[in-house]
């Protein structure tokens, strides 16, 4: 569909700014932020892309991975979210039901991004509410391109 969404969600651990992926027989891989950057120069490289052209969305839902998302950013991925500090399994289940909810509705990623922190603030849990201020939205600085 026009204007539909192109969503990696990572679903991991994140240790020293490495990635850690599982196998099927539960073995550990760690992807680290070279191994991320020779990836994503596969696939073309930082170059502008137009809307309809791969991942648009990366959601790093790990903890403490912010320098693996910005290999993502610098990649070439429009949208990178992701939390800098370590993230519990509640805290992670308010974020992405409140982002996905806006998403599915049709927000842009800002918006829905925006949502997802209110829930968190909002959240009955200290710790949740405080975790609002971990999660972010790559790349920075300019907002009008996670307008889209």
């Amino acid at each position: 569909a026009s204007g539909a969404a192109s969503v990696l969600h990572l679903s991991a651990h994140g240790v020293q700014d490495c990635l850690v992926l599982e196998d099927g027989c539960g073995t550990a891989h760690i992807c680290s932020c070279e191994m991320l950057r020779g990836m994503l120069e596969l696939r073309g490289g930082p170059s502008p892309r137009s809307a309809a052209d791969g991942v648009q969305l990366v959601i790093l839902n790990a903890c403490s991975l912010r320098a693996v998302g910005v290999q993502f950013a610098q990649g070439g991925v429009p949208h990178v979210i992701g939390c800098s500090v370590d993230l519990r399994d509640a805290t992670s289940q308010v974020f992405l039901r409140s982002l996905y909810s806006s998403l599915f509705q049709g927000s842009t990623v800002l918006r829905a991004f925006s949502a997802a922190i209110v829930a968190l603030r909002s959240d009955a849990e200290a710790v949740t509410r405080a975790a609002a201020e971990h999660f972010y939205l790559l790349p920075e600085g300019d907002a009008t391109q996670h307008r889209r």
